[in-house]
């Protein structure tokens, strides 16, 4: 996932940026839509694994909007099972 490599890149060159969290949010946002094209063309174990990417970039964003304090950036996102990462506590819930 390309698209992805570059968010998380400028977020780990950036972590003190505004824009970090957002950057990680979309990276999870790219790895969280994979997760439902492995489903149909039935590749659990990708599918799976693409979750597992999603869940940790979601619970990295969390974090670090709570470290910057920026209330006004987006949530992380609910992937397509239901899982949603607690901004407060970074912790996965489904």
């Amino acid at each position: 996932m390309k698209e992805s490599e570059i968010y998380e890149k400028y977020a780990t060159e950036h972590p003190q940026s505004p824009a970090a969290a957002e950057a990680l949010y979309d990276a999870a946002w790219r790895w969280s839509a994979l997760i439902e094209i492995y489903k149909t063309e039935e590749e659990p174990k990708k599918s799976e694994e693409a979750r597992a990417k999603a869940v940790a970039l979601a619970q990295r964003a969390s974090v670090a909007n709570l470290v910057r304090g920026l209330g006004h950036a987006r949530p992380a996102p609910a992937l397509p099972d239901g899982t949603r990462v607690s901004p407060l506590t970074a912790t996965v819930t489904q």
